[in-house]
């Protein structure tokens, strides 16, 4: 995911960095192109972006994953 992504790029643990998401975004450019889901992390906040964004596939923390998938369903209508 983007956390080992963001250590492959140089910026250990800033998974949010601006060139780490573009890389991400990217990623997710291919998949769209050849029809292959993608997967990302996401919090209740951000769920319905990525959701918006083309991601097929959401990754809660064990913690937070009621949260995220409630707002996953309400996203995506469900």
């Amino acid at each position: 995911g983007a956390g080992d992504l963001s250590v492959s790029m140089g910026k250990p643990g800033n998974a949010a960095d601006p060139e780490v998401q573009a890389a991400v975004m990217s990623i997710l450019d291919a998949c769209k192109e050849f029809n292959v889901p993608c997967a990302t992390g996401a919090t209740a906040a951000n769920v319905q972006q990525r959701i918006e964004e083309g991601f097929r596939i959401i990754v809660a923390g064990r913690r937070k994953v009621n949260d995220v998938l409630e707002a996953g369903k309400r996203a995506a209508g469900r």
